[in-house]
Order: C-alpha cells, then sequence, then structure tokens
C-alpha cells in the first residue's frame, strides 16, 4: 500500500514539473502571479516584461534580458542591477541615478558612476570599491570625513581634510599630529577623546571651547579640573563636578563657590570647615548637606545670614 502511494506521489510531481515546460500554462501563470516566473521552464519576452513591471527583483529569474527589460526591472528596483548580465553604462548610470546604493551591485566601477551615486545618496560611498585620489579628496572632504576609514590614502592632507569636514574623523587616523588635534578640537571640543595624545596645552584648548570635554580627557589632573570648574557656567558645574573620582580640597572649594549645592557629592570626611562656609555663602540650600553635629558653627553661620 506504502509503495503504491509513493509512486502515486511521484507521478504527479512529475506532471506537476512538466506543467512549468508548457508554453500556455506559463503564460497564464505568469498574468495570474508574476512571481511563478521563476518556476517557468518556457519564458518569452512579454512574460519577462510583465513580471519584472509587477516586480523589479523578478529580473533572476528571467531568461531573457533585452535592454526594455532590464531597464524596466531596474526602475522597479534599483537593486535588480544585481542581476543584469551585462551591466552597460547605461544600465549602471539609470540604477545609480535612481539609488545610490546600488552602486554596491555594480561589478565594474567608474568615478562617474560614483559620481552620481554619491548625488543621489551622499552615504554610498561606503559601496565604493575603486579608489582614485581626487574622488576621495571630494569625498572626505566635502561628503563627510568619516570616510577616511574607506580610503586607502590617509596622508597628511587627506586627513587634514577628513578633520576639517568632521573632527570626529580622528578616531580614524593613525598618524595624528598637532595641527589636525587642533583642527579637531577647534570644530568640536569633545574630539579630545579620540586624541592619542592628550597633551596639556590640547586639553586646556578643549575644555576652554567646552568644559565637559574634561569627561574624556585620560588624565585629569588637578590644575585641568579647576580649569573646567571655573570655566563651566552654574548648569554645567555639576555635571562636570561629578565626573572627578577624588577631588581634591582644591577643586571642591572652587565648585562649591560656582555652585554651593555641589557639597552633596563630597565625601563626609572631605567636608572641611571652609568648603561647608563657601557652600552656604553660595546657596542657603547647602545646609542639608551639611551635619550639624560634625559643624554646628556653619549652621549658626547660616542662621545669622538667612533667618
Amino acid at each position: 500500500m506504502q509503495k503504491i502511494i509513493s509512486e502515486d506521489t511521484t507521478e504527479q510531481n512529475s506532471v506537476t514539473y512538466e506543467k512549468w515546460f508548457d508554453k500556455e500554462y506559463c503564460k497564464t501563470s505568469v498574468d495570474f502571479s508574476p512571481a511563478s516566473i521563476k518556476f517557468c521552464q518556457y519564458q518569452d519576452e512579454e512574460m519577462c516584461l510583465n513580471a519584472v513591471t509587477e516586480n523589479g527583483r523578478l529580473l533572476e529569474y528571467c531568461f531573457y534580458q533585452t535592454r526594455e527589460i532590464c531597464l524596466k526591472a531596474i526602475n522597479n528596483f534599483p537593486f535588480a542591477i544585481e542581476f543584469v548580465k551585462n551591466q552597460t553604462r547605461e544600465l549602471c548610470l539609470f540604477a545609480v541615478k535612481i539609488n545610490g546604493k546600488s552602486l554596491k551591485y555594480i561589478k565594474k566601477q567608474t568615478v562617474e558612476l560614483c559620481k552620481y551615486a554619491l548625488l543621489n545618496d551622499p552615504n554610498s560611498y561606503v559601496y565604493i570599491n575603486i579608489y582614485p585620489r581626487e574622488l576621495w579628496k571630494y569625498i572626505v572632504s566635502k561628503i563627510d570625513g568619516n570616510a577616511i576609514c574607506y580610503s586607502k590614502e590617509k596622508d597628511h592632507q587627506m586627513c587634514m581634510l577628513a578633520v576639517k569636514n568632521n573632527p570626529f574623523a580622528l578616531r580614524y587616523i593613525e598618524n595624528q599630529n598637532h595641527d589636525m588635534c587642533v583642527q579637531a578640537i577647534k570644530k568640536a571640543a569633545f574630539a579630545i577623546k579620540y586624541v592619542k595624545d592628550q597633551t596639556h596645552d590640547l586639553c586646556e584648548m578643549a575644555i576652554k571651547h567646552y568644559p565637559r570635554s574634561i569627561t574624556f580627557i585620560n588624565n585629569q589632573t588637578e590644575d585641568l579640573c579647576l580649569l573646567a570648574i571655573k570655566v563651566a557656567d552654574v548648569m554645567s558645574c555639576d555635571a562636570i563636578f561629578r565626573c572627578f573620582e577624588n577631588p581634591s580640597s582644591k577643586i571642591c572649594l572652587e565648585a562649591v563657590k560656582k555652585d554651593g549645592t555641589i557639597i552633596h557629592y563630597i565625601k563626609a570626611k572631605d567636608k572641611t570647615f571652609e568648603i561647608c562656609l563657601e557652600a552656604i555663602k553660595q546657596t542657603p540650600l547647602a545646609i542639608r548637606f551639611i551635619n550639624k553635629y560634625l559643624y554646628p558653627e556653619i549652621h549658626e553661620i547660616w542662621k545669622v545670614l538667612y533667618e
């Protein structure tokens, strides 16, 4: 019984498979469902054109790839260029002008194709696999400095162009120099994070431009911390102080002069009389964070000042 069923199933499968060689059956199938072109062993140009008009992806299964069929497929789905057997200049240009990322599927890229792709989608540079210097100079200077990570040429000129366009491109540059780092920090102080040699003058420059950049400085010396507190506004001072691991009494004193409530973040053992006094002078709210049993004098002074 099992053998008979098996033979019947095999015969049915054979009949079904043979249908895909039948002209009328294939035409009807594609008219009803264009996706069935992938099973058709009989195809003609009209069937292929109808299929790709509905879904450009179906070009992958088409036996015929005339100019008209390819153009229709690409117009419907630009990435269909991947399935074009003869990638002519016309077809490639048509694809990248519709979607720059279709450059990924073009086998023989040219500068012309790359430029049109970039005009359509600036981020398509990630799919460029040719490396003419002028092309990459244009990309890193006009589109995105971060593209330096894809460029094969990373000389001083190319790197400077990249940093001028995007200061954070510094992260992709191994051979950094002082001028390059200065250029990056001037545009964005946070770029100090990607400076390999964080010299004192570069750190000072970053802090003066934006005090919170102290958070990205590896060696937070006392003088740099003091500078950050001094140049920060009251709103930023709190966040900056909290990034210090073990602030000295000098730093603590400078911080509470700017914002008295910062005393809340100072360890009990580090709350000296002078620091507490400066804190309550700056704001009456600071008294909440000062133990009256340790510093009863401070509480008396607070009463004199604010009651």
